[in-house]
């Protein structure tokens, strides 16, 4: 294999779902660019503006122009996470993707650590939230409902599923397609890969408050939305009744419980 083929086989393309994000996207963009400049491989990087209308379209315009390895992908209309995610991955050029959020809820130059962690024979390496800079109500239900989520489809036993900051073999979106257009395709994809037999590692990273814009989950739409889809999503799959008891169960260590368990955890399994 020449040096050039070496090199583009660890390109990566770094992906950012973006909505209502112009306070933010370009510190995002900014920390993410940095992250890849120091690690020495090719990269590009890629937005979708999912149907904002607070100007963060004007911003990756701006964005686009500064930054020459950008691309700017857009939806007419607000579409959903899952859909956001699912043009972005499949507009990816790279062998390797990355993603995390516009809002700034993670610093973007952290994916030094997910690339740590990305041994031989690790296909997706997962980031996890030691302190979660969430609102009380989020800081409280959210372990409760990943345990609950993880019961019921027989998730990878991460540690911190719902963390969107994730680094993965671009090959996986096509073996693993995904169907939904909201939040319910994460879960999709994280069981899909489960069944086969991917193999993860995990990272730490930092959870900061939005930088701007607000949640768009906890909402009563949203949330009427995300648990219907999750109901089709395990009639779909044959999987058991959603395990409601598990939102009172004791902590899980690795599902949002005891936050210094497993803190050393980046093994893959």
């Amino acid at each position: 294999m020449t040096g050039s083929a070496r090199a583009g086989a660890r390109g990566i393309s770094f992906c950012f779902p973006a909505y209502q994000d112009a306070g933010s996207i370009g510190w995002v963009l900014r920390r993410g660019r940095e992250a890849l400049v120091g690690s020495g491989r090719p990269f590009e990087l890629l937005v979708l503006d999912d149907g904002s209308t607070d100007g963060t379209g004007a911003a990756l315009d701006r964005l686009a122009r500064e930054i020459p390895e950008l691309r700017v992908l857009r939806h007419a209309e607000n579409r959903g996470y899952g859909a956001t995610l699912r043009d972005l991955f499949g507009a990816a050029r790279m062998p390797l993707v990355a993603y995390t959020d516009g809002d700034g809820q993670f610093d973007a130059a952290e994916l030094t650590r997910l690339l740590g962690a990305l041994r031989p024979g690790v296909d997706l390496v997962n980031g996890y939230r030691l302190r979660r800079a969430d609102p009380r109500l989020r800081r409280v239900l959210g372990p409760r409902f990943q345990r609950a989520v993880a019961a019921t489809f027989d998730l990878p036993p991460l540690r911190d599923w719902d963390c969107d900051f994730r680094l993965f073999r671009r090959d996986l979106v096509d073996a693993v397609p995904t169907t939904f257009d909201d939040g319910t395709a994460i879960v999709e994809f994280l069981a899909g890969l489960g069944e086969r037999g991917i193999r993860f590692a995990e990272a730490e990273v930092t959870h900061r408050e939005r930088r701007s814009g607000s949640s768009q989950y906890f909402r009563p739409g949203s949330v009427v939305v995300g648990h219907r889809n999750l109901l089709r999503l395990r009639r779909q799959r044959g999987s058991p009744p959603i395990a409601w008891s598990a939102l009172w169960s004791a902590p899980v260590p690795g599902l949002g419980g005891d936050p210094a368990a497993g803190s050393d955890r980046k093994q893959a399994y």
